[in-house]
């Protein structure tokens, strides 16, 4: 769905909820407030599970079902921002300023990294604010594949690995919980609720370097997908899709 300008954060609520698309755009000036609108979003579907009910065992988790590509990632009920570097303080501030209560991380270089770990985005993170390079960084992708690596040791049936993330995630499951608190916190192994593209005509284009950012993108494992431009580079919509 193309959300229009004046139609802001409720529009993109109703994206992230009752819509039966997966995502929308927000195309409004600069200074409009989409970033506002992306963390009214956010705020508003945090999950509120009503009272259980006497006697009633924990639950989980409060999200539905992964669907298919997902399944088997270790589930979060996140929101991944992916910006430019120079956009991630202006979301730190902004979450500060107009929602206080998100509990936000920057992962864009590896003295962030070492301050989080794999359970902070499964369970401690409501807001992740990271880049497109460190997405593709060396020391990102090889946490996942060393991650997956020692799956692959505990698991029997190596080409299932190879093919899906689920037996990886199954091994996670299995081992040490403080293991879990010690290892990197690899992207490629977490499902998010959804990834916000800021800065979204930035990834589109037949230049090397945005076609780079748009595989960055692609490699997110997200629930839904939403993009924020001000400056599109298409008069099409459907080049957005």
């Amino acid at each position: 769905a193309v959300v229009r300008a004046e139609e802001g954060s409720s529009a993109l609520s109703s994206s992230s909820s009752s819509s039966p698309f997966r995502g929308a755009v927000l195309a409004n000036d600069v200074g409009s407030g989409k970033t506002c609108c992306a963390l009214r979003m956010v705020v508003e579907s945090m999950p509120k599970p009503p009272p259980p009910p006497p006697n009633a065992p924990p639950s989980s988790s409060s999200l539905p079902p992964l669907p298919g590509p997902l399944a088997g990632a270790l589930e979060s009920g996140a929101t991944v921002v992916v910006c430019p570097v120079g956009m991630q303080q202006h979301w730190r501030d902004e979450a500060r300023k107009f929602a206080p209560g998100l509990r936000v991380s920057l992962l864009t270089c590896t003295r962030e990294a070492k301050s989080l770990s794999l359970r902070t985005l499964v369970e401690g993170c409501d807001l992740l604010v990271t880049t497109p390079a460190w997405i593709r960084s060396k020391p990102n992708t090889d946490a996942t594949d060393a991650l997956v690596g020692e799956a692959l040791r505990l698991e029997v049936d190596r080409r299932v690995v190879r093919k899906s993330v689920a037996p990886a995630s199954r091994a996670l499951a299995r081992v040490d919980p403080a293991r879990l608190e010690a290892a990197f916190p690899a992207l490629g192994l977490v499902a998010f609720r959804r990834c916000v593209v800021d800065e979204a005509h930035d990834v589109l284009g037949p230049s090397a370097a945005r076609r780079e950012r748009f595989r960055a993108c692609r490699a997110v494992r997200a629930r839904t997908w939403f993009g924020l431009t001000a400056t599109p580079n298409v008069s099409d919509s459907s080049a957005l899709q």
